[in-house]
């Protein structure tokens, strides 16, 4: 088969030959490479997030027979590292209203792209609208692929209002310079972290028996950091967006601490057993903590007294209570 092609069929033959050209051109390329490689070192950024915690607390809990009190004592340290490009952007894409803020400058671009043509804007319905209409779609065009193009062609044209929104036309702000002020940190493979949890758990109690009250006592104790992979896995598993101007980080969920294992005992009846296991996370704890720190300034400190709940039966009394410090440093 002939797999030539004449000089017509490619219009204008090149200045240089093809022996000439194709080396100068992957050299042109390799040589952009190396420009955007250095821009990207020397504007590259880093920071060291360290986040410190600390729980202690008793509570008492009673049913029937039945009791318990117990005493938790957590110590812990966290620390990685993040990185950025270097490159300040106008929009927060940790910003909860991020995706109203995107779709709102697509209306933006949509009404007034109508206007140019002298149609009008875009209609304006909420998701739960929007859903009732996809619903509608697919019942009226059935299987038929051009109906379907066709609604979603026109659908892709219809503002998206947050729940309860105004559907009141809005303001063309487009042309309005938005501050580049946002730098978008995420952490990296190998990035260094460390992180050390010291645990001091202690419960003891009775439940009842046909032959009387049996006591037992526990012990939950742990003091060490974590394996490698899990080091691994919490240098990936960090991600902020620092505003330059206020000085302030926001994260998608907060920041957490994770939970190491250590070594469970248990007396009763004059028997001991231990094993080794995970530390059970404290749910009100964590929850505390994300909610603290999804937005904050690069370093404070922050304490609360929380109440000790229950799920199961029984009266449930105490409070842990909780010391918070974190900081955020360009290394």
């Amino acid at each position: 088969m002939n797999t030539e092609t004449s000089d017509d069929a490619l219009g204008s033959p090149p200045l240089l030959p093809w022996s000439v050209l194709l080396p100068l051109l992957v050299l042109v390329c390799l040589w952009g490479l190396a420009q955007s490689s250095g821009a990207a070192a020397t504007t590259e950024k880093r920071v060291r997030l360290t986040v410190e915690l600390s729980v202690e607390g008793d509570s008492s809990w009673q049913q029937a027979g039945d009791s318990s009190k117990s005493r938790t004592q957590r110590q812990y340290k966290l620390v990685t590292y993040l990185r950025s490009d270097g490159e300040l952007r106008e929009f927060n894409t940790k910003d909860p209203q991020y995706a109203q803020q995107m779709m709102d400058r697509a209306a933006m671009v949509q009404a007034r792209v109508a206007k140019a043509q002298g149609r009008q804007a875009p209609q304006a319905l909420t998701m739960q609208q929007m859903a009732e209409r996809a619903q509608q779609v697919k019942a009226s065009c059935g299987e038929n692929r051009d109906c379907l193009m066709r609604a979603a062609m026109e659908l892709s044209t219809v503002r998206v209002l947050p729940a309860g929104g105004s559907a009141a036309p809005l303001p063309d702000t487009l042309d309005t310079p938005l501050e580049p002020r946002y730098l978008s940190y995420h952490g990296f493979d190998g990035c260094g972290a460390q992180f050390h949890e010291v645990v001091n758990d202690q419960a003891e109690g009775q439940y009842a028996d046909v032959q009387g009250p049996v006591p037992w006592r526990s012990t939950s104790k742990a003091d060490g950091g974590l394996k490698p992979d899990a080091l691994r896995l919490l240098c990936l598993n960090h991600s902020l967006v620092l505003d330059t101007k206020t000085n302030t980080f926001m994260t998608d969920a907060g920041l957490f601490v994770p939970e190491t294992s250590g070594r469970h005992t248990r007396i009763e009846r004059g028997r001991t057993e231990a094993h080794e296991g995970d530390i059970q996370a404290i749910a009100s704890v964590g929850n505390w903590l994300a909610e603290r720190t999804r937005q904050a300034g690069r370093s404070g400190t922050a304490q609360v007294a929380l109440p000790v709940t229950g799920k199961g039966p029984g009266q449930v009394q105490g409070t842990l209570n909780l010391k918070l410090s974190w900081k955020l440093e360009d290394v």
